[in-house]
């Protein structure tokens, strides 16, 4: 239990003497301890403090002191939106992916999917002391992302104060994860079971529609409910999640999946348990409920069973960011217009194969889209990657898929960069809308070097070095601005006036992809000696000087 909790029941005790405390005991609830998950607790967790928690829980709560503050004020739509910083600290609702920042933080925060919210007007404020009437009193709704074991746990007084809020009106929106990684499930059990919700120690694993060829549980998920959180939904991703059970379902996993069982001494060095993602015999079948939603009361909740579908590097695919905006909107019960991507922003199209741009195989773009992201963060531009159209953006990046019927449309907007590649479907279709021919492709690698200087961001990582990079081009021959040309004559970079617009193509799409640029996280300096280059670093400089021509540098 919290500190605040605590003391205020023990201030009234104080004031009101040995008989008043006679008269008040029986007004009490008092909640004793869940016996732990599993014995004996993980080495590793209880060494990095994951299992503090359990000396926190349970205790005294008054629920009469609870509900007289949200009697006298409560819960109303246009009051603020409370954000829990006292039981989670892994994903800063206010923190934003950052140029030359690599932590987990930074590219798993939710200010991105915040920025909708905070620009109709919502009042957001934090909650570091734990939750109480007084401190519930007059707000619109809770956000509870995912709990860590390394944090308080919820006292008594805490669930009793939020169960009340909901049912007096107040909205919870509530973000939980696969099996209970960080101790999260058995943090939130007391008050799941409030709600009558069950968080059951699984991951969602499917195999039929995945964000990546290399793990069944980066999935995309298909909307499948007509609720107003799920409306203008169709597809979203999700990395890694948990089922959530209780509630009316929303979305869920497809036939093919499984609930794949917690193993919490699978892996000895960490608290982010899983299971082995492997299907046995004794595994329940699918589909797994993935997002939930409800009434208590006269109140809502709404839950997602995974923290990184809202953050940084996610809100962006398809419709995860008008999920988010939808739940919190639903939940607070005021209208939220949903989240776009405006005229200085990028949209990155992906054809048929949707999985391009979130992907971590070598082959695919997800280093890339995680750079653009960073664009996006630092031009307060709006970022998207879809499959469905570039809308209202004002930069296109065209990624090396399938034809498009809508080439044309996508091609006339303001600012285009395409990475083509030559056993890529889209290529001769966009060659040949800009009056371009195919050559012979040479196979030999040869140095590239710019020709036409493009303008340095100004981040201390990528200012300085050599950004000579090794090339296998595509052969091109016609009318363009060779930008970067390698040693054998080959164009690598090129631009193409199209009317109005200014056509980017990258030759070479092995230049940006996954395999060059390294992990998602890799910091590209890690490991060089002092003044070195290297092809990951020239890869990252390569792909912020294109990136700065498509946010409009």
């Amino acid at each position: 239990m919290t500190r605040r909790t605590l003391l205020a029941p023990l201030a009234v005790f104080a004031a009101i003497g040995a008989g008043g405390l006679a008269w008040l005991w029986p007004h009490l609830v008092w909640t004793a301890h869940d016996a732990p998950w599993a014995r004996p607790l993980p080495e590793h967790a209880v060494d990095e403090g994951y299992a503090d928690f359990y000396r926190w829980r349970g205790g005294p709560a008054w629920p009469a002191w609870e509900e007289g503050w949200l009697a006298r004020s409560p819960p109303r739509p246009d009051g603020p939106l409370l954000v829990d910083t006292t039981h989670t600290s892994k994903q800063p609702w206010d923190e934003d992916i950052a140029m030359d920042a690599f932590g987990y933080s930074h590219q798993h925060g939710y200010a991105r999917a915040f920025a909708p919210i905070l620009a109709a007007g919502v009042e957001v404020d934090t909650v570091s002391w734990g939750w109480s009437g007084r401190r519930l009193a007059g707000a619109s709704a809770v956000f509870l992302n995912l709990v860590s074991g390394d944090h308080v746990g919820l006292g008594t007084a805490e669930v009793v104060a939020l169960e009340a809020f909901v049912r007096r009106g107040g909205g919870l929106v509530l973000i939980t994860d696969h099996s209970n990684c960080y101790f999260h499930a058995e943090v939130l059990a007391p008050l799941t079971r409030a709600f009558g919700i069950t968080l059951p120690p699984v991951t969602a694993a499917d195999p039929a529609d995945r964000l990546t060829p290399r793990s069944v549980s980066w999935i995309r998920v298909h909307a499948r409910s007509d609720h107003p959180v799920m409306a203008g939904v169709e597809t979203f991703g999700l990395m890694t999640a948990g089922a959530v059970q209780g509630l009316e379902t929303l979305a869920e996993t497809s036939a093919e999946s499984w609930f794949d069982r917690w193993e919490p001494y699978l892996k000895e060095e960490s608290a982010g348990f899983t299971g082995d993602l492997e299907r046995e015999p004794d595994e329940a079948p699918g589909p797994v409920p993935v997002v939930a939603a409800g009434t208590h009361g006269l109140g809502r909740v709404v839950v997602l069973g995974d923290q990184n579908a809202w953050g940084a590097t996610l809100i962006g695919y398809e419709d995860n960011g008008r999920l988010f905006t939808n739940a919190v909107a639903w939940a607070m019960g005021r209208p939220i217009p949903p989240p776009v991507v405006g005229p200085n922003g990028v949209t990155t199209l992906t054809g048929a194969v949707r999985s391009t741009c979130t992907s971590v195989a070598d082959e695919d773009f997800r280093t890339l889209q995680v750079q653009v992201q960073r664009w996006a963060a630092r031009t307060g531009a709006g970022e998207a990657c879809t499959a469905k159209g570039p809308g209202q953006s004002g930069g296109v990046l065209l990624l090396p898929q399938g034809p498009r019927a809508d080439l044309d449309a996508v091609l006339d907007a303001p600012r285009v960069l395409v990475v083509l590649d030559p056993e890529a479907g889209i290529t001769d279709p966009v060659l040949a809308a800009l009056g371009l021919v195919r050559g012979g492709d040479d196979p030999r690698p040869a140095e590239a070097r710019w020709v036409v200087e493009r303008p340095a961001p100004d981040v201390p990582m990528l200012r300085a070095g050599d950004d000579a990079i090794e090339a296998r081009p595509m052969t091109v021959t016609g009318a363009m601005d060779v930008w970067m040309a390698d040693s054998l004559g080959r164009p690598v970079v090129a631009a193409v006036t199209r009317g109005d617009t200014r056509v980017v193509l990258l030759l070479d799409a092995d230049l940006l992809r996954n395999a060059a640029l390294g992990k998602e996280r890799d910091d590209p300096r890690k490991g060089l000696e002092p003044g070195a280059s290297s092809r990951a670093m020239a890869a990252h400089r390569l792909a912020h000087r294109l990136l700065g021509a498509l946010y409009g540098g």
